[in-house]
């Protein structure tokens, strides 16, 4: 067994106890494997874990990988064949959009409605759609990206209007529990949560079914709070090398 194969299913265990911890189904809640800054070659022992996704901040590094390793784009985080699903989960800028309609299956950073528009047209253009989710700063920090709360609602029925998108779900980052406590963190989620409903209660949003929240610090709170999806990055492929060269 790789290390990675340990690691996963080391995670699927915490998960799926979290998970019943809740409540919930196991099978509710989707591992996201963040593979930032990692090289090809810790991909490539990933999907021969069984790893059928990963998620990237930047749109470059994620088109350069799935350049080499392929792009499955199909809807299911199952994957077709060999090829993984790549997620967009770092801020996109609309001048990097046409990476994404290239060769992403999911944006869970949509924070505007300019690119929301900008990516419908191109993806009207590539003849294809794209699951997306909105990303909502629910910790009011200026440093990290999203809408605000109050935002989400009008963005939500403009991406409902374009057609190329579809919108699966919401995506937040919470603050760090050293710094709010857990008390504040699951205040957050519990946030997002409920903007959840009040979207999938919109006029053509019965499919915001999806909560992206919680990462290797907070998934557990995360889960106890209704994540579908946590986003763990090196708790699975191990300490990332920031110093390396980043992909152009």
């Amino acid at each position: 067994m790789t290390g990675f194969s340990q690691r996963l299913q080391a995670l699927s265990q915490q998960v799926a106890t979290a998970a019943a911890d809740a409540g919930r189904d196991v099978g509710s809640v989707r591992i996201l494997p963040v593979s930032k800054t990692h090289p090809v070659a810790d991909l490539r022992e990933a999907l021969e874990a069984g790893a059928r996704e990963f998620g990237e901040n930047k749109p470059q590094e994620l088109a350069a990988k799935a350049a080499e390793l392929g792009a499955n784009l199909g809807l299911s985080a199952d994957g077709n064949g060999e090829s993984p699903r790549w997620v967009q989960i770092g801020n996109l800028q609309r001048n990097k959009a046409k990476l994404i309609v290239a060769y992403g299956a999911e944006l869970q950073s949509l924070d505007s409605a300019k690119l929301a528009q900008t990516l419908n047209r191109l993806l009207d253009q590539a003849g294809r759609t794209l699951e997306v989710m909105i990303e909502v700063n629910t910790s009011g920090e200026e440093a990290k990206h999203g809408v605000t709360p109050e935002e989400t609602l009008e963005l939500a029925r403009l991406v409902i209007d374009q057609p190329q998108l579809h919108l699966i779900g919401l995506m937040t980052v919470a603050a760090r529990v050293d710094q709010v406590g857990e008390h504040g963190v699951i205040e957050m989620f519990s946030q997002l949560a409920g903007l959840r409903e009040d979207v999938s209660g919109l006029p053509g949003g019965a499919d915001c079914r999806e909560l992206s929240m919680g990462m290797s610090g907070d998934f557990e709170l995360a889960i106890a709070a209704g994540s579908t999806c946590v986003r763990v990055g090196s708790a699975l492929f191990g300490p990332r090398d920031y110093a390396q060269k980043p992909v152009q």
